[in-house]
């Protein structure tokens, strides 16, 4: 079995924090690059925790690009050209499925390694801190507490749109498998 929590951990632009925010929600663990952090710092904690690197910003494409001893990871970089991204579910569940299709190519995986990827979905959904990205535990009945920021999260009227767009994922991954 593929370790998915292990291998599919991303870093995120700032740029794109709303892609961070649905990646976390399905999951998995995405640093998401703050305000105060420099360039230089991000991609050397990318490369050094082996993330995949997100971005939008050609300013750090090309400091990958000139900056020598970062050419080898040049390869785990996947650019998303921000001006034709909206932010609506179904252009987001595209973006998703346009990354999920670059891992699977970088690691060679068989389409059937889909079925795979949805289970990890529907074991790990929710599990992360939208906010710091930490592990959440489940403290009471649909009550749900980061230990690093001290947010709770709980079953609101927003869920049932969550759960809309995960079980969109899992549909649109449901395709590659079938096949």
């Amino acid at each position: 079995m593929f370790d998915f929590e292990r291998y599919f951990i991303f870093s995120v632009d700032k740029m794109l924090a709303f892609l961070a925010k649905k990646l976390r929600i399905l999951g998995f663990d995405v640093y998401l690059r703050q305000d105060e952090d420099d360039l230089f710092y991000f991609i050397e904690k990318s490369i050094l925790q082996n993330r995949f690197l997100i971005t939008s910003s050609f300013k750090l494409l090309t400091t990958v690009l000139n900056t020598k001893r970062y050419i080898p990871y040049f390869d785990k970089i996947i650019f998303i050209n921000f001006e034709i991204v909206n932010k609506d579910q179904k252009s987001v569940i595209d973006l998703i499925k346009y990354i999920f299709s670059f891992l699977f190519k970088f690691y060679n995986l068989e389409n059937i390694k889909y079925k795979e990827l949805v289970d990890f979905i529907y074991q790990n959904k929710l599990s992360r801190c939208l906010n710091c990205n930490f592990k959440v535990v489940l403290k009471d009945n649909n009550l749900y507490y980061c230990t690093n920021c001290d947010k709770y999260y709980w079953e609101g009227f927003h869920h049932r749109n969550i759960n809309y767009f995960i079980d969109s994922v899992i549909y649109e991954l449901s395709d590659f498998y079938l096949k």
